[in-house]
This record gives structure tokens, sequence and C-alpha cells, in this order.
């Protein structure tokens, strides 16, 4: 069977499309089939063995030995049945045009043997086999980049059957980005070719040719120091990964540009035609006018995506917003529970357009220690440590030429080494900004502090209707998240008396008003409202992923 290569956003393409880069999802007549429908883990390796197997089609057999090595044939049978009965529930017996998404005959089990089906993994694969034959397109080398969300099948790192396709892939992955900075190169883009030959070494930082391209951008970008370490950093990495010394022609790079023999763009140099070219480079023409600047980053941001609505703090949005134009260091401070991360999410999303070099969050409530607030700063970058450059060196040399927006979160444990950390990169980083939330304030030069006010309370000896009542935050956020637990919940005449008071009693705390709200699945509301003397006994548990706080 033929499977389609079409991009994942034509709607009009296959009924089924499979996802294996950077998590397993399955798509059937537009519908995602929920993780949960997998009961077991392996029916969806199942899917995925068939999903890259030729035609999509494999004998029972091989299914067993591949899936149940070390199980006897009847129990591996056995297996296979209620692996394969469930992926059959979960891809639905047939897609939206009655073709079976399932079929075992002849002793052979089919993905889709009647229909369309297209897989990210294949489409990447295909991708880079046609930019290998010398495209210069740029804007499908992207494309093809698009399609690599993350690490190949990260659900079978350990499975034999596995292994030889997650090579190939991260392989081509690899390729395809040295194929992409070459092209940037050539088309005057160095700032997005070293950011693309950056990304390379984040995943194969002994690919010795990688390092050599960036130290020769560096240096045509004038960045000569950075060039120079960028041969230290080959040394290190290749003593310490293969216990081997860099080439020649590395080292002959590296005394070119030691000597000012390798200059940048537009300056006399006498030295570049006659450095060592690697196989198959072609070097670019120098461009008339200075390099253009970085184009936006695929990934602009690390933002979480909320699954809960934003009630009220417009005024507030819009205050903090005003005050981070003219501010670089801007703190916002509060008691817990007021909804300090929030409200700096939310004003961070803001600046997701305007930033050129991203929004990024560094959440800081799960690290206990000062050493480690940098390295959580560099993993948000995937900045790893060299042996002869610390995190903090990293994190001010990936920022130093960026425009970005820094979103420090829960800081007032770690407040010191906040403060030290913050302090340094905005003094490094000309064009960074730092948004932190924290109890206190970092008190570093520069720095802004705002306080988060709690949410807008009624008063509950005046409230007269609901009409006055319902466009109250406190209110609105209660009863919001009441219809999340019940959703035949409703602000009633009975209820809002014990609503009015319930959000006066919390003083308007977001955390303590939600929580209150979970209750109602079991208990009435006036019940809740009664026990708030013994809030802190009540309003304990929520959702089990949250902070312990």
């Amino acid at each position: 069977m033929r499977t389609t290569e079409v991009s994942p956003r034509d709607h009009a393409g296959p009924a089924v499309r499979v996802r294996l880069l950077g998590a397993f999802e399955v798509e059937v007549g537009g519908r995602v089939i929920p993780g949960s429908a997998w009961r077991l883990r392996k029916a969806g390796e199942l899917v995925r063995i068939l999903a890259l197997s030729p035609d999509h089609r494999a004998q029972r057999e091989a299914l067993m030995e591949q899936l149940w090595p070390d199980r006897p044939l009847e129990a591996a049978a056995n297996n296979l049945h209620q692996a394969v009965r469930v992926a059959r529930s979960a891809l639905g017996a047939t897609d939206d045009s009655g073709r079976r998404t399932l079929v075992l005959h002849d002793g052979s089990l089919s993905l889709c043997p009647g229909g369309d089906l297209w897989i990210d993994a294949t489409a990447f694969a295909t991708a880079v086999r046609h930019s290998g034959g010398g495209t210069d397109d740029l804007d499908a080398l992207l494309a093809a980049r698009a399609l690599f969300r993350g690490e190949p099948l990260p659900d079978d790192r350990y499975a034999d059957w596995a292994t030889g396709v997650r090579e190939a892939l991260a392989q081509d992955h690899l390729t395809l980005l040295a194929k992409i900075a070459e092209v940037e190169e050539s088309g005057g883009r160095l700032g997005a070719a070293i950011d693309t030959l950056r990304e390379l070494l984040e995943l194969e930082p002994t690919d010795e040719a990688a390092h050599r391209s960036l130290m020769r951008l560096y240096a045509l970008a004038d960045r000569r120091q950075l060039a120079l370490r960028q041969f230290e950093r080959l040394r290190t990495v290749l003593a310490r990964e293969l216990e081997v010394e860099p080439a020649e022609t590395s080292r002959q790079l590296y005394r070119d540009i030691l000597e000012g023999r390798l200059g940048p763009v537009g300056a006399v140099s006498v030295g570049r035609g006659a450095l060592p070219e690697e196989p198959g480079h072609r070097s670019p023409e120098p461009p008339a006018a200075r390099p253009v600047r970085r184009p936006a980053r695929p990934r602009s941001h690390n933002l979480p995506v909320q699954l809960s609505s934003f009630i009220g703090r417009r005024r507030e949005v819009r205050q903090v917003g005003r005050l981070l134009q003219g501010a670089r260091a801007l703190t916002l401070i509060g008691p817990g529970g007021t909804g300090k991360t929030r409200l700096a999410i939310e004003v961070a999303a803001t600046h997701i357009a305007t930033e050129r070099d991203g929004v990024w969050l560094v959440e800081l409530a799960a690290v206990n220690e000062p050493a480690l607030v940098i390295q959580a700063i560099a993993d948000v970058f995937d900045l790893r440590e060299w042996q002869a450059e610390p995190y903090l060196d990293l994190v001010v040399e990936h920022l130093a030429e960026r425009q970005t927006l820094l979103v420090l979160d829960n800081c007032e444990h770690l407040i010191d080494a906040c403060a030290s950390v913050a302090q340094t990169l905005l003094r490094e980083c000309p064009d960074l900004r730092i948004l932190a939330t924290s109890r206190q304030p970092m008190r570093i030069p520069g720095e802004v502090v705002f306080r988060v006010p709690s949410l807008p309370v009624p008063d509950p000896d005046a409230i007269t209707d609901l009409a006055e009542l319902e466009p109250i935050d406190s209110v609105r956020l209660f009863v919001e998240r009441a219809k999340a637990v019940d959703p035949s919940f409703a602000l009633t005449v009975d209820d809002a008396p014990a609503i009015a008071r319930l959000c006066h009693h919390l003083d308007g705390l977001p955390l303590a008003i939600e929580l209150a709200a979970s209750r109602v699945a079991v208990l009435p509301v006036s019940a809740i409202a009664d026990r708030l003397d013994d809030r802190f006994s009540l309003l304990v548990g929520g959702s089990r992923t949250a902070l312990s706080r």
C-alpha cells in the first residue's frame, strides 16, 4: 500500500495519521485518539511497528517475537489477540470512509490496508532524501524540519525493533540541520545558520565538521572570541567522548582565526580562499550588505498551555504590561495564592509577538539549591555545561545578542541566588528583560515592584440581587471553577449569600477560592461557607499535579 506524503495540515488528506516524532499520536478522520484509549501499552507499540513495517503489514509470528520475545508461543498469541482488540477499539473498527483500519488476514496484520495513511516519520525521511538531492529551497527544508517534533519513538527507547529506526531518523535530522545551515549561510543569514549549527551540536556534540562550520561563521560574523572558544569546546568534547584530538583541518582553521586571516563579511581577509574546505561545501559569496538579521525562531516560547480560563485581572494585565515596557526587571510580589504566576504567564503571552527571540519561562518552585538556579535557566535553552565554561557563561553567551523576555517564577525561596543571577544577566545582556514572581522583591538595581492584589470581593451584607453579584471577579472565578467539577452548578438566588460570604471570607485569594469551588461536588455551597472557620483543613487537596502549597 502506498503511504501518502502530505502535510498534516491538509485536512482533505489521509483519514489516518500516525505521529511517531516527539510523541505517539494517532488521528482518525480528524479526531485525535486520547491517550487513555490505549489501555494496553503493547497496543500502541503494535500500531507503531505496523506503521513502520513495509506496506504497513507484518506476520503474526514476527509481531509476537518483537513484542513478547520471552513469552511462550501460546501466551504471546493470547497477548497479541488482546493488543489487537484494544488497538481496534482505540482506532475504531473503520475510518470515516467505512474502511477497516486494522485487519488480520492470512496470518498477517495490516494497518489501513484499504485507505490512505500518513506517517510523520515516513514523511520526514522522504523530505530529507529530497533535500539530499541538492535543493536550496529553504522553505522546503524548514517544512521538513517542522515535521521533526522531537525524539523519534520516545515510548520505545529500549525496544530492539526500534533501535535502528530511531538511529536512522536521528541521523536524518542531523543531516537536515547541516543542509539548512548551509542554505542559510548561502543566503547571507549568518545568524540563522549559527543558531541551526548550535542546535545540531546540542544533539551531536562530537560532529567536528559542524564545529568547524560554526567557528567559521562566528569569525565571519565578527565574533572572533566565540569562534576561538568553539575550538576549545571541540577539543574538550572530543577528548572526553572519543579520546582524540581535533583534526588538522580544525587546528588550521583555529590558527587562521587566531591570526586574523579569517574575518568579518566584507572585511579584507587574505586567508579565506586558502582555508581547507569541507567535502561538499560551497563557499557563499559575500553579501553586498550586512548579514540579514536572523529570522524569528520556529519555537518562540515555552509558556504552558493553560487548562482553565483566566478570570478578571484585565486592569492588572494592562498595568504590568505598561510597566514592563519601561523596566528591564519587574517583580510581581504578593502572598501565596494571589495568582502571581498566572498573571505573569498571561502578561508574558502578550509579548510573544514583540520579543524577537522569544519569551521563556523558568519554573523554580521545584529547585531547592541556590546553585541550581542558573542550571534551571540553562535547561530552558537546552544549554549543556562544558568542562571549560560554566552555566552562567553559557547563558550569558546565549542571551547576549538576543531580545528576550525571561520569566523567573517562584523566586522567594531562592531570592538571593535569583537576584545575583538576574543582575548579572541584565548587565551582560542589553536586550534582555526579566519578569519575576516572588513573595518579596529581589532588590536589584533598576527593579520595578508590582504588588498583585487579591480579586475584588462582594460585601456579603450589601448584596441585593444576582445581577450585582455576577460581575465580581472573585464570584466569577468561584462559579467557573465550580462548573468544572459539577457542570450542573449555577449561581442561584439561594446560593448567592453563601458565595458572597465565602469570597469575602477568603479575601479574594484565587487559590483559596479555587480550592473551595472544588468542594461543590461533595458539599452544598452553604456548608462550604459554614466550614471556612476551619479553612486550613477544608481547603486542601485540589489538583494531584499542583504544587504542594
